[in-house]
């Protein structure tokens, strides 16, 4: 199991606020890390393609479920743009396209968090 905890923040997460949400354990975290790494891009995936096909609450709640999972590692950009991508899709009110901006900047954000976790995890490991 990993348990190294940077000794910093790492660029776009806040892992430090993390461990303290997750009651001091740094294994948690770990955890909770690896998690998201395993589900990101197919719930990702997932969202886009609801998305795309106009299941704008299908979408909505996958955006809330990658919302609390950016919460949960400290990915603070990636949870503001899933919170945004969340309220952009309840507000078409049903069958209608994302709008595109939105998913764009969670697209970005997730690459980010992505990209911040894995080099971290493998020299962990």
């Amino acid at each position: 199991m990993v348990t190294l905890l940077p000794a910093t923040d790492l660029p776009v997460l806040d892992v430090q606020t993390a461990v303290r949400r997750l009651g001091g354990s740094v294994r948690a975290w770990d955890k909770a890390a690896l998690a998201f790494l395993q589900m990101a891009d197919t719930q990702a995936g997932q969202l886009r393609a609801a998305a795309h096909a106009g299941d704008a609450t299908g979408a909505a709640r996958l955006a809330h479920s990658l919302k609390g999972a950016a919460g949960w590692i400290g990915a603070r950009q990636l949870e503001e743009a899933a919170r945004q991508a969340e309220a952009g899709l309840a507000a078409t009110g049903g069958p209608a396209p994302a709008p595109q901006d939105l998913l764009g900047r969670l697209d970005a954000a997730l690459q980010d968090a992505v990209a911040a976790l894995r080099p971290h995890l493998a020299q962990a490991a």
